[in-house]
């Protein structure tokens, strides 16, 4: 398992952000097993690597709620945009816990 130090966390948190809104850039119907697999790579890593705090906990619980909706749009259920737009602000929530 690995551990990280406190002064360590926003930037190991912010580069699991970065990739996070790499793969929501580049989302789309044919590519939706990846980008399931990899936002829930990323989110895993940030609940093992970084502290059991109950606001990072929340941010990434949003995080995930959010993609499997965009997740669910991208098949013809619901607006994408509306959808997208929702995950990426879960994201930058989670970003400004992990600045905070």
């Amino acid at each position: 398992m690995i551990t990280v130090s406190e002064d360590e966390l926003p930037a190991r948190g912010l580069d699991r952000v970065i990739g996070l809104r790499q793969v929501l850039a580049r989302a789309g119907r044919d590519n939706s097993r990846m980008v399931a697999a990899t936002i829930g790579c990323h989110l895993q890593a940030l609940s093992i690597e970084l502290p059991k705090k109950p606001a990072l906990a929340d941010a990434t619980d949003a995080v995930r709620d959010a993609s499997l909706g965009f997740l669910t749009s991208l098949h013809g259920r619901g607006d994408i945009a509306t959808a997208r737009l929702a995950v990426l602000t879960s994201v930058d929530h989670l970003e400004a816990c992990l600045t905070a």
